[in-house]
């Protein structure tokens, strides 16, 4: 079985099967005229992990200027298939003008030099193996990531207050406000030991899937530094690195619909900041029965701030509260406007009859 290499010049399949055009050195001119790019023959590429209903990966990813290495199925040597790619380092740009060589332009203006300048290669004198596979700190995607990251984030915090009572005074323990980062990605502790970041990979032990558009996908085996990244050209990215800690960062919208039951459990504290306001809808099929329950565990508060503003309740139905021990207020105003009756009672005294208007001993009360 001879062996030949070859550039791709082409991979708009007709057939959408995956096949390349591809110029073979040694079989074919450099000169398009003589031999235009759509009249070579299509090569089949080897499938490694299917080639049946859809399975496997599919298309192959061996872009225009890719150099193969190329056999015939037949002895005219009309169809070839595709072995797979040989990565190397170019020593320049492609010229789109010749063959063996990324027909693709870099620009349509014919008076900018990038109009004789193939896409591909995207740079020359650097290997085709991805930068982060070989554990450059300077990856476009490393550093992106950190420009982008959140740091110093506040969580809630609660102001503490006291009530004077009749039997002294109740005092509110406040919370202080704590903050909050996320981790940083480029691991620099080399030259400072604060910069304890998540990505340091060493070659060859990062595997890295990266498309024409800059989605990424890694999965680094690098003592240490294992992680899982998945990566989209937005920015947006999910990463799980070395601990296990896991890290989403959605530059855009997020939805997120379960069309059954969702369970979660967090073993440790929850902190939410949300820079704009929260609206959360209970029982939105109006079914009996599907209440919003809310546990505060034995020797813990419930704690609400209102920084500045009113706290509104608007109920279509009762408010009822029991409380085991005392309930106390401290306003500037106290006002209760009742369509019917107001009645407030202590121990087995009545401090206010049925119609509201007077005390126990009949006398008026003025409630405003």
């Amino acid at each position: 079985m001879k062996t030949y290499y070859g550039v791709v010049e082409s991979r708009d399949d007709p057939k959408q099967l995956g096949r390349l055009k591809v110029r073979i050195i040694g079989l074919h001119t450099e000169n398009k005229i003589q031999l235009p790019t759509k009249d070579l023959p299509w090569a089949t590429v080897l499938s490694h992990d299917g080639a049946q209903s859809g399975l496997g990966h599919t298309p192959s990813f061996y872009v225009e200027g890719t150099w193969l290495l190329v056999c015939f199925f037949d002895t005219d040597r009309q169809e070839p298939y595709v072995l797979g790619g040989l990565p190397g380092i170019p020593e320049g740009l492609g010229n789109p003008n010749k063959g063996y060589n990324d027909p693709n332009r870099r620009t349509d203006d014919e008076a900018k030099i990038e109009y004789n300048q193939s896409v591909y290669p995207t740079v020359a004198s650097v290997s085709d193996v991805h930068e982060n596979a070989r554990g450059s700190l300077l990856s476009s995607n490393a550093v992106n990531r950190d420009t982008i990251r959140k740091i110093s984030i506040p969580s809630a915090d609660f102001d503490g207050f006291e009530i004077q009572t009749v039997s002294g005074t109740i005092i509110t323990t406040g919370s202080r406000s704590t903050e909050f980062s996320e981790p940083l990605v480029v691991d620099d502790t080399e030259n400072d030991e604060t910069k304890i970041g998540t990505y340091k990979p060493i070659y060859p032990k990062n595997h890295v899937y990266s498309t024409e558009s800059g989605h990424l996908f890694e999965f680094d085996d690098t003592d240490s530094y294992n992680r899982i990244l998945l990566s989209h050209a937005s920015g947006s990215y999910a990463e799980y690195s070395n601990d296990g800690t896991y890290v989403s960062h959605i530059v855009s919208d997020m939805f997120e619909v379960v069309s059954n039951n969702k369970s979660s459990l967090i073993e440790g504290d929850s902190i939410e900041t949300i820079d704009k306001s929260l609206k959360l809808k209970v029982n939105k099929s109006d079914t009996s029965g599907n209440n919003y329950d809310i546990e505060v565990g034995s020797n813990a508060n419930m704690n609400i701030m209102v920084r500045d503003g009113s706290f509104n309740l608007n109920i279509n139905g009762n408010v009822n509260i029991f409380s085991n021990d005392d309930i106390n207020m401290s306003c500037d105003n106290f006002r209760v406007d009742a369509s019917n009756k107001v009645t407030i009672s202590s121990g087995d005294k009545m401090l206010l009859d049925s119609s509201g208007e007077n005390d126990i001993n009949g006398t008026p009360i003025n409630l405003n």
